[in-house]
C-alpha cells in the first residue's frame, strides 16, 4: 500500500515539475472537435453554393479555415476567460460570417 502512495506521490510530483497544464490540453482538445464539427457544416453548405463560381472556392476555404480557429478559440476562452481568446472568437466569428456570406451571397 506504502509503495503504491510513493509511486503516486512520484507521479504527481513529476507532473508538476512538467508545468503542462492538462486543463488547457482538454479545453485544446474539445476545441478542436467543435472546430471540425463547424468545419463539415459550414463545408456541406459552401459546397453546394461554390460550384458555379470558381473565385468562390477561396471565399470557402478561408471560411472554412476561420470557422476552424473559431471552435478552438471558443473552448480555449470557455476555459481560460482570457480576453485574447474573446478577441479571436470575435474576429474568425466576423471572417467566417463574411466570408460565407461571399460564397452564398
Amino acid at each position: 500500500m506504502e509503495d503504491n502512495k510513493n509511486k503516486k506521490e512520484e507521479i504527481l510530483e513529476r507532473s508538476r515539475k512538467s508545468g503542462k497544464d492538462e486543463g488547457l490540453d482538454f479545453a485544446e482538445m474539445r476545441g478542436n472537435k467543435i472546430g471540425v464539427v463547424i468545419f463539415a457544416v459550414i463545408a456541406f453548405i459552401l459546397a453546394v453554393f461554390s460550384v458555379p463560381d470558381q473565385i468562390k472556392v477561396l471565399y470557402t476555404i478561408a471560411a472554412l479555415s476561420f470557422s476552424v480557429v473559431l471552435g478552438s478559440t471558443f473552448s480555449m476562452y470557455r476555459f481560460s476567460k482570457k480576453k485574447i481568446y474573446l478577441f479571436g472568437i470575435a474576429v474568425s466569428a466576423y471572417a467566417t460570417v463574411v466570408f460565407t456570406l461571399m460564397v452564398v451571397l
